[in-house]
């Protein structure tokens, strides 16, 4: 991993986007469910199953077929959630990257105020902590596919002093960071972003978890 400097584009989501909350209630057949709990899953089967969950905006960019979200990613397009996800917390989606729209654009999701997102060059994450100017990044630089679905997992541990973080991408760990100053927006709160980039989800959830199981 190598530290990245400031995106412009991630800097454009700060100042544009309000990260997003997730919701409703489904049964599991998840083997943790000791641990886990769902808050949310879905597999898109409707637009109006994708409309009672998320608020997106532009509301035009964002269509549901054959139990696929697409993001048209023709500038910053969000799907804000619509209940809050809990201090410790884990999410899943399989995302597809499927055209760059412009120089520089990414997708991704983003979750208390980190913003978890994949680009050609590789997979980074990006945060700002209050009463600082300057962004926490990091990068780990891998050639990601266009066209090529992976499959992502990101928990979220909350302590007294701060929060840990977990990026795993095909079972793989590609982040593990932790967070001791509060971070810039909403903590309970959960989102699905595409910024000029055309882009593919599938089988989103979130879940609560105990962290001591």
């Amino acid at each position: 991993m190598k530290h990245s400097s400031p995106n412009r584009s991630a800097r454009f989501f700060f100042a544009v986007l309000v990260v997003a909350t997730i919701a409703s209630t489904i049964g599991t057949t998840n083997v943790r469910a000791a641990a886990e709990s769902p808050v949310f899953k879905t597999g898109f089967d409707s637009e109006e199953a994708f409309l009672d969950a998320f608020q997106p905006r532009p509301a035009a960019d964002w269509a549901v077929a054959d139990g696929v979200l697409t993001a048209q990613g023709n500038g910053v397009d969000s799907a804000r959630a619509k209940q809050p996800a809990d201090p410790d917390c884990k999410v899943e989606a399989d995302v597809t990257l499927v055209s760059d729209n412009g120089k520089g654009g990414f997708s991704g999701v983003i979750l208390g105020g980190v913003i978890f997102h994949a680009l050609p060059g590789g997979f980074r994450y990006a945060y700002h902590t209050r009463g600082e100017a300057k962004e926490q990044s990091q990068m780990q630089d891998r050639i990601v596919e266009y066209g090529k679905t992976y499959h992502w997992e990101i928990t979220r541990e909350t302590h007294a002093d701060g929060c840990a973080f977990t990026w795993r991408v095909d079972g793989e760990t590609v982040a593990g960071f932790t967070v001791l100053n509060p971070i810039e927006g909403e903590s309970d709160v959960f989102t699905l972003m595409a910024n000029r980039m055309t882009t593919r989800f599938y089988n989103v959830a979130l879940r609560r978890f105990d962290p001591s199981k």
